[in-house]
């Protein structure tokens, strides 16, 4: 099915791949155009699509797992190619992406309906099943800030610190720059979630507040986050998808071999 897709993109001329590009590049800014409408003017139906277990983190959820599986098929590939050092690097992306799949879904607790064992109804703040809420708030939003910055940067970033033949690992390493859309506005909620709104709020009062869940006073909410949440996951879904094409039509074939050597440096060419 791969080579399907790869031989078709292949016969694509230039202007059809521009568009292909421009419909992935303007995509997640007509999504936030649409949730802010309905922000305005149907809070009722962004509250249903938004809620706990509702259909965008349902959505999110199910982003991830599909990531993971095709996150897993490059990673094989890879090692098939003698790309060990990237067979390694994907697998742990794989992982990382089931990880975050099986915190989206409590571990299974909100699908079986289990009770929340003891330990975690105590020290997890939503007491739910999972490990990421035992983390502190402004711990958890740095993470997101941070995952959301390297999506957005890394491709201007790597380049730079992998230079000559080596810049080709931006390719593989980093999300292409017509996929900013999906990373940055995770970054900039938790942003301004921590550090804009509360300047906003001493200035101009409790309207640009965000932890009042669907008060309807305020524009921006906490459940906010879900939305947000959901273009990273199709972030990630689309830079492993979207990989998983560069590999089939060759891109990765001369890739700079990679390894790690015994003198603590972690990365270094490794001669034939």
């Amino acid at each position: 099915m791969t080579e399907r897709f790869a031989l078709l993109y292949q016969k694509l001329n230039t202007v059809q791949i521009l568009i292909l590009k421009g419909v992935v590049f303007l995509s997640p800014l007509v999504f936030l155009f649409g949730v802010v409408l309905l922000k305005l003017y149907a809070r009722g139906w962004y509250r249903r699509l938004a809620i706990e277990d509702g259909p965008i983190e349902t959505l999110t959820s199910l982003a991830y797992l599909i990531a993971f599986f095709i996150g897993i098929y490059i990673a094989f590939q890879l090692y098939k190619q003698k790309q060990s050092f990237y067979a390694v690097l994907y697998m742990l992306l794989s992982i990382g992406l089931l990880f975050i799949f099986l915190e989206e879904i409590s571990w299974g607790q909100r699908i079986f309906n289990l009770e929340t064992p003891q330990f975690f109804e105590v020290y997890n703040h939503q007491h739910e099943t999972n490990l990421h809420n035992f983390a502190g708030r402004y711990l958890l939003h740095a993470s997101y800030i941070l995952v959301g910055a390297y999506g957005v940067f890394a491709f201007l970033l790597i380049p730079k610190i992998f230079p000559g033949k080596f810049s080709a690992l931006v390719n593989v390493l980093a999300p292409n720059r017509f996929l900013i859309f999906y990373f940055l506005p995770v970054m900039g909620i938790y942003m301004y979630y921590d550090y804009l709104s509360p300047v906003l709020v001493a200035q101009f009062g409790a309207g640009f507040g965000w932890e009042s869940g669907w008060n309807p006073k305020g524009f921006m909410i906490a459940k906010d986050q879900e939305v947000m949440e959901f273009l990273l996951a199709l972030g990630f879904l689309l830079f492993v998808g979207i990989n998983t094409w560069r590999q089939t039509l060759g891109e990765f074939d001369d890739l700079p071999e990679l390894s790690f050597q015994k003198n603590n440096i972690p990365i270094m060419p490794r001669t034939r």
